[in-house]
């Protein structure tokens, strides 16, 4: 597949040539703005190997997606709050 699709719950979807960009990465996407950044974790390949092996899964694919606030709408006083999140926010 040359491109990739993503549906970040935005009511629109994005799409992403794989070309030209690292295979493995992940997102991690502000639910103010819609921004969203790409990340690599070299620890990830291996959590999910580990993982896949104690439970005798066979993994073809994957995909994390990490929401929250970025760091732009974090300066700009944009804050949280647990009424309307689907799980509690837990600060990691």
């Amino acid at each position: 597949r040359l491109v990739e699709e993503h549906d970040f719950g935005e009511g629109f979807k994005r799409y992403e040539h794989r070309l030209s960009r690292s295979p493995i990465h992940q997102h991690m996407v502000c639910i103010e703005c819609g921004h969203v950044e790409e990340f690599e974790s070299p620890e990830l390949p291996a959590i999910e190997a580990r993982t896949a092996r104690e439970f005798g899964f066979r993994p073809t694919r994957h995909r994390l997606e990490i929401y929250g606030l970025c760091r732009s709408c974090q300066e700009a006083g944009v804050t949280l709050t647990p009424e309307g999140l689907s799980c509690p926010i837990e600060v990691v």
